[in-house]
């Protein structure tokens, strides 16, 4: 049996563990919307390692739905409160990594885009080449279907 003080300084400390995990949910919302995938996989892990050391670390193992529950409410008042002053400064930072980022694959793009051309290039002149070449060996197979007139003298 615990203390009402001992418990309510576990929930305490979920939900700040929570209020963590929310302004980790923030910093992933704009990747989110073109890769959902992505920032689910780099936020689950975050989520199920907050809910291990809330159980196991401070709380000794002592599972209580009550003190997981305090990671949702922190989790929920970060996003209530901090979380709408801080979606622009987190908008800002992910539109500044992709500037950052596409400078420098923008080299990388372009070998990428001649390599394209030149491959479709090639393989539009051997397709056509081929077929030239197929057509020829069919013309040379057709029999006219009988000896070949000769005009006497």
């Amino acid at each position: 049996m615990n203390t009402p003080a001992t418990d309510i300084h576990r929930f305490l400390l979920g939900c700040l563990i929570g209020a963590c995990l929310g302004v980790w949910y923030g910093a992933l919302r704009p990747m989110r919307q073109k890769h959902p995938y992505l920032a689910d996989l780099l936020f689950v892990p975050a989520l199920f390692y907050g809910w291990l050391y809330l159980s196991f670390a401070i709380c000794g193992g002592d599972l209580r739905i009550g003190y997981t529950v305090g990671l949702f409410i922190g989790c929920l008042l970060e996003e209530l409160t901090l979380g709408k002053l801080l979606r622009p400064v987190f908008s800002f930072l992910w539109k500044l990594q992709c500037r950052i980022y596409s400078i420098f694959t923008l080299p990388i793009k372009k070998i990428f885009k001649f390599c394209g051309k030149t491959v479709n290039f090639l393989f539009a002149r051997s397709k056509k080449w081929s077929t030239i070449k197929w057509y020829q060996y069919q013309q040379f197979r057709k029999k006219s279907g009988g000896t070949p007139y000769v005009q006497s003298k």
